[in-house]
């Protein structure tokens, strides 16, 4: 029950321009610093980058796995071992591509060599 109330309390955050990032967060202000530090931007080059709503509910393409919302990450990211918590990223998308990716994208073509 915890961990709902927990999710209810998510939204999704895109953070970029003609390419971005999702960040799932418990604010926009925890998505934008969290960004920040973990892409190793200055503030003046984060002044470079929009930040808007990104619909919980919109299925996205992610290369190499299936369509999946913001909303079915977060349920798919807390069964894993290794989930540590929010804010994390969801997907990412850059202008040249007409699919999203993330971390399946990366571990589906690791194993696809394999």
């Amino acid at each position: 029950m915890a961990k709902k109330k927990e999710n209810s309390a998510l939204s999704a955050y895109a953070i970029g321009n003609e390419n971005y990032e999702v960040i799932i967060s418990q604010s926009k202000e925890i998505a934008w610093y969290w960004f920040r530090d973990n892409a190793g931007y200055t503030n003046e080059q984060m002044k470079n980058f929009s930040i808007w709503v990104f619909d919980m509910e919109r299925k996205v393409y992610i290369k190499n796995y299936r369509e999946v919302s913001a909303e079915e990450i977060i349920k798919e990211v807390q069964e894993l071992d290794s989930f540590s918590g929010f804010p994390i990223v969801a997907f990412e998308k850059k202008s040249h591509q007409e699919y999203f990716t993330n971390w399946y994208t990366s571990w589906n073509e690791k194993n696809s060599n394999s």
